[in-house]
């Protein structure tokens, strides 16, 4: 069953959903996956991607410094899972066991349970073929049997690395779990030709490999880890939720790093209604209790007849053409309108200094890229990219559709801000459930372009570029109840043609330039065009993805820079501070949990927290009674 990763997954909003219930009515249930490797010294399988890209290899030093983990470091865990009573599942390479015996004899005899995880982690899956992978799979789960004497329940590929048929090849060797779909709290269904495998949620962000590649102490990865366990922990009164803490022995393994995890842990048993279980456990229950009433949920979801509403919204005013002289032209083809600062100084509604803007985006992935587009070289998601298909990065950045955009929605409107999601056309088009889901709030839409896959670029062509914008408009208005007037490009791409043709096409503010901090104007030969800056700097992708920035570091950053621009004389023009933010970043718990922590911190006086069009509307009102 060759489907796209998608239609293997089917799409089912969080909310609505059945309620899970864990043993006991446990709100969480935690499982911990130490990832025990080896890597191999001299690559005996060599394909398009080097594990050791450093230097020719041999690698001593990145092949020692896997190595310690099976020497010393799965021994100083294990009497850490030990003294806390935690049942841990191990991801095993099955070809470390023959060089290391004695761990094989420590996992034999542990309370745990054990995940299939190739045979070295050297050695990936996704150049062969079929029957190639089902004789490789087939060979490393029965070794794990054969020398652990345990059963491995379920999968995470070596290197995170699977092809369009590692499903079914799964179920048919009996396993019941594959853990490199991350796009969710929860259990999900995968779809198989024969009988049943479930998503167990594992974890990139929880996962001590962030301590390799992203600027980030063992004390910021306990935190995050806490900060998810109580997140979780709370939202799992209404329906069970399932977190995963993915360690290496290597890593954590390691004595300065084993003690802050030990730390961390023992807060976590402190809490007797969480259910401390492997892998194997969680599937068994969800499996018996709600795999069923899940998979109905979702074929339900996706086949629902729907009737469009049309919810009628004042349009944002356009700017007008009357310009007041205060226009320069720089090195690019529109006027600029140059801030105010002579004048009197100039408040938001009810005398605030400072509009503050937050804007959810929507973003759709194209697994397969398509030829002819132009995709960002900076695409966040996953640890890294794969060869396709890449269920790293989609599974990843579908979290933030299935759960993460209504955790940010309802952190919002808990904190009074209103609710702008920028939406490309392919999510529009294949996500009718999640735009339905979020139908009955209060949203300002604003066109995201047609897939972050898909940006506009200068390799368009004039032609090309005023279709695609069509498009994206015409598709936008069939899906959604409300007119949109905005646009925030895909990835923010622009050709210099971008503006003008956005307002030909009726577009009245844009939030892809991030060169103020007040709204201005953009003076094209089709009319004016409001600007809503959005500063890379207050974009999370950006810093937390690009700029490896701590959470500390992105989300307090957001606070600092509304503070600041509170603090300083307010002038005629009225400024702003435009903050993006992505469902699979700042979606994830712990990322929500430093950006509740932002705007709890914001919520005082001076500030207006208002949408893009309201921002504009203001604006364009105060201009408006100045002209007068």
């Amino acid at each position: 069953m060759t489907l796209d990763l998608r239609d293997r997954a089917p799409y089912s909003p969080l909310p609505g959903r059945p309620p899970i219930r864990w043993p006991g009515g446990a709100p969480l249930a935690v499982w911990v996956a130490p990832n025990v490797e080896h890597y191999e010294y001299e690559l005996s399988l060599r394909t398009d991607r080097d594990p050791w890209p450093r230097m020719p290899h041999p690698d001593v030093q990145q092949y020692s410094y896997r190595d310690y983990g099976n020497r010393q470091g799965i021994w100083r865990l294990d009497r850490m899972f030990r003294d806390l009573e935690i049942p841990p599942t191990f991801s095993l390479n099955s070809g470390m066991l023959r060089h290391y015996p004695e761990v094989a004899e420590m996992i034999g005899a542990s309370d745990g349970a054990v995940m299939a995880h190739g045979v070295y982690n050297t050695q990936y899956l996704h150049e062969l073929d079929a029957e190639q992978e089902r004789e490789a799979l087939a060979e490393s789960i029965a070794e794990i049997a054969s020398r652990t004497g345990k059963r491995a329940g379920g999968y995470l590929g070596p290197g995170i690395s699977a092809t369009v048929n590692t499903p079914d090849i799964l179920c048919d060797l009996g396993l019941r779990y594959q853990a490199e779909w991350v796009l969710d709290d929860q259990p999900t269904p995968i779809r198989v030709e024969r009988g049943r495998l479930i998503s167990m949620p594992y974890t990139f962000e929880l996962n001590d490999a962030r301590m390799i590649n992203d600027p980030c102490s063992p004390q910021q990865f306990a935190d995050a880890c806490l900060r998810q366990f109580r997140l979780l922990r709370a939202e799992g009164a209404r329906s069970g939720r399932v977190m995963c803490v993915a360690l290496h022995s290597f890593i954590s393994g390691q004595p300065h790093i084993a003690a802050q995890l030990r730390d961390m842990f023992d807060e976590m048993r402190r809490h007797e209604d969480v259910w401390f279980a492997t892998a194997d456990d969680i599937a068994a229950w969800y499996l018996e209790h709600s795999y069923d009433d899940h998979l109905r949920h979702a074929v339900d979801v996706n086949t629902r007849p729907r009737e469009r509403v049309v919810v009628s919204t004042q349009a944002v005013p356009a700017a007008g053409a009357d310009g007041d002289g205060r226009f320069r032209r720089i090195d690019h083809p529109y006027l600029v309108e140059e801030p105010d600062r002579a004048g009197a100084p100039a408040f938001w509604p009810g005398g605030q200094r400072l509009a503050a803007s937050v804007i959810v985006w929507l973003d759709y992935l194209d697994v397969r890229p398509l030829p002819g587009f132009t995709r960002s070289r900076w695409l966040g998601g996953g640890p890294g990219s794969r060869p396709y298909p890449d269920y790293a990065k989609f599974a990843h950045r579908e979290y933030g559709h299935r759960v993460g955009v209504f955790r940010l929605l309802d952190l919002l409107a808990e904190r009074g801000v209103p609710l702008a999601v920028a939406i490309d056309a392919m999510t529009a088009k294949a996500y009718p459930s999640l735009v339905e889901a979020l139908a009955d709030r209060d949203v300002e839409w604003i066109a995201h372009g047609e897939a972050v896959t898909r940006m506009v670029s200068s390799q368009m062509t004039a032609e090309d570029e005023r279709a695609h914008i069509a498009d994206v408009l015409d598709t936008l208005a069939a899906a959604l109840p409300t007119r949109i007037v905005g646009w925030l490009g895909a990835e923010y791409g622009e050709s210099s043609r971008t503006p003008t043709l956005l307002r030909e096409a009726g577009v009245e503010y844009l939030c892809d330039w991030g060169n103020d901090d007040a709204p201005y104007r953009l003076r094209t030969t089709a009319g004016d065009l409001w600007v809503v800056p959005s500063l890379a700097a207050y974009d999370d992708s950006f810093a937390l993805e690009h700029r490896k920035l701590p959470p500390e570091a992105y989300y307090g950053g957001l606070n600092a820079a509304a503070r600041a621009l509170l603090g300083e004389p307010p002038t005629a023009t009225p400024r702003c501070v435009t903050m993006n933010v992505r469902p699979w970043l700042t979606g994830q718990p712990f990322r929500a949990s430093h950006f509740d922590d932002t705007l709890r911190g914001l919520s005082d006086d001076g500030l207006w927290f208002a949408t893009p069009g309201q921002i504009v509307t203001a604006v364009a009102r105060r201009g408006r009674e100045a002209v007068a």
